[in-house]
């Protein structure tokens, strides 16, 4: 921890908010100490509040998966620096302060993983429960945070990890609860088209394997993306036999009589498509 806070007084306040001390972080602040303060690469106590017990990276989630056998993986335990972090934000820390280097040695399995670029609302989208992110958007949190660098934003990076989460069913029970963040932050705002260059937004990437989360999407938000896309994908399931055949059928069928798309123009180009393996 010395080494990510040299300086004594910001080292305090993080360790008092990775510890859940709300009684010493009031201390601090009546009597005037920074509760924003950062240390080394950029990390505030409330980046170190979000990060001091680890963080559970997708690939980890996959090896638990393998090592314990199907229904043994449960979602991650609710933030016990709860109150810590309302305090800090109430107090001006900034939920959109953003690392600037290679921050990871805390983490299990050494320093294999990193968050370089992370902000506390990229890190409570990806791999914090709900009420965490409820409270970094009340307190300022920007629902279209992206990944400096032209990176993932918070709605990309809480739908991949839904994606994950609902990859097999080792991974069972989940009851859809691992889409809970994205939908929040649609709901505060997240634009649903929004993504980096050359990559895809969430509406084209579940039409491929997630096609009810796709359908909801479509119905519920509004969307101007890649329609053409969309359909891409959902005729490539029919054409490979994925899941959910009635599905496809059933959200081709809504888009061409709901959204005016010329599914058959596209059909056509699909299939000329096919012999010229294409990227969509």
């Amino acid at each position: 921890m010395r080494d990510v806070f040299p300086d004594e007084t910001a080292r305090a306040v993080a360790m008092a908010a990775c510890n859940n001390d709300v009684a010493a972080l009031q201390d601090m602040i009546a009597g005037g100490t920074d509760m924003d303060a950062a240390g080394r690469h950029g990390v505030t106590p409330l980046i170190w509040a979000l990060t001091c017990h680890g963080l559970q990276f997708n690939d980890m989630i996959a090896n638990e998966a393998v090592r314990r056998g199907p229904g043994a993986v449960r979602p991650a335990p609710a933030l016990r620096q709860l109150a810590a972090v309302e305090v800090l934000l109430a107090a001006g820390a900034d939920p959109n302060a953003m690392i600037d280097g290679e921050f990871g040695p805390v983490y299990p399995g050494g320093t294999a993983h990193w968050i370089d670029r992370y902000t506390p609302m990229l890190i409570a989208a990806e791999f914090h429960e709900p009420e965490v992110l409820a409270l970094l958007l009340a307190h300022g949190g920007d629902p279209n945070a992206m990944r400096g660098g032209g990176g993932a934003t918070a709605l990309m990076l809480a739908y991949d990890r839904g994606e994950w989460l609902d990859l097999s069913p080792q991974l069972a029970p989940y009851d859809n609860r691992q889409w809970r963040n994205m939908f929040m932050l649609l709901n505060a705002g997240a634009r649903i088209d929004l993504t980096p260059e050359n990559q895809l937004d969430i509406v084209v990437q579940a039409s491929r394997h997630r096609v009810s989360i796709a359908s909801r999407l479509l119905r519920e938000y509004d969307y101007s993306g890649d329609i053409n896309g969309i359909v891409y994908y959902l005729l490539n399931g029919l054409d490979m036999d994925f899941p959910g055949r009635e599905e496809r059928l059933e959200l081709l069928a809504w888009l061409r009589d709901e959204r005016g798309v010329d599914v058959e123009a596209v059909r056509a180009w699909y299939w000329r498509a096919q012999d010229e393996e294409p990227q969509p």
